[in-house]
């Protein structure tokens, strides 16, 4: 059985614990404060559900920053190839330790283009309208650009400078030996962003995680006044 703690009543921790139903594979909750049995039940009314919803896009963006900070540790601005917008590592060949911050770099934009898309399980998604309507535009425009990222190159092959080919015909450069020529093909995509840019994603994160943590705050103390004794 697994526990966690919540939060603290008067001095005493209120802590949940649950094991898993062998017949349904659901959590099965118990809590106790200060080691005594409390009495819980499930709530299923509307707002419960919009609070469940919240609550699984906000465990999305803690993953997302978690991971960004992660990137943010591992990479930094002095890029092999940049474009020109000079923010992006272009990888040519297998590279190993290149594959973490791509990793980490393609979830963490695949994550947060699901917290803004149509999801028939959640019922829910974020309006950018609404998440960024007192920000600053450069946030805006930040978070498009992440959005356009996922659109045109992580989960869909969009036409976009994110990645290339090229393919080339080489010559033998003693033309009398007639010497078949050799074909080169060349393959390039983006590894990640730079260590600035990644920090630039995180100032947006963290705005849309203050404005999901907000709605729930709001939730959780209308449903607090509505099930009180």
């Amino acid at each position: 059985m697994k526990k966690s703690k919540l939060f603290t009543f008067e001095g005493q921790d209120l802590e949940r614990s649950f094991k898993i139903d062998p017949f349904t594979d659901k959590k099965i909750y118990s809590f106790t404060l200060g080691g005594n049995e409390c009495i819980s039940k499930n709530l299923d009314d509307k707002i419960a559900e919009s609070l469940g919803r919240y609550a699984l896009i906000d465990k999305d963006l803690d993953y997302i920053i978690r991971s960004v900070n992660l990137a943010i540790a591992m990479t930094s601005d002095n890029l092999d190839v940049v474009s020109n917008l000079r923010s992006y590592q272009y990888i040519q060949n297998s590279d190993e330790l290149k594959t973490i911050p791509h990793s980490l770099f393609s979830s963490a934009v695949v994550a947060y283009g699901k917290c803004f898309a149509s999801a028939e399980g959640r019922g829910i998604k974020l309006d950018k309208v609404s998440v960024f309507e007192n920000a600053n535009r450069s946030l805006l425009d930040t978070h498009s650009n992440i959005i356009d990222t996922r659109n045109n190159y992580i989960a869909h092959a969009g036409n976009t400078f994110m990645e290339n080919h090229t393919v080339q015909v080489v010559y033998h450069p003693d033309k009398e030996r007639n010497i078949s020529p050799f074909i080169s093909v060349d393959t390039d995509f983006i590894s990640h962003v730079s260590q600035s840019t990644f920090k630039k994603y995180m100032v947006v994160f963290e705005h849309v995680s203050a404005h999901v943590k907000n709605k729930m705050n709001k939730i959780y103390e209308k449903i607090k006044q509505e099930k009180s004794y």
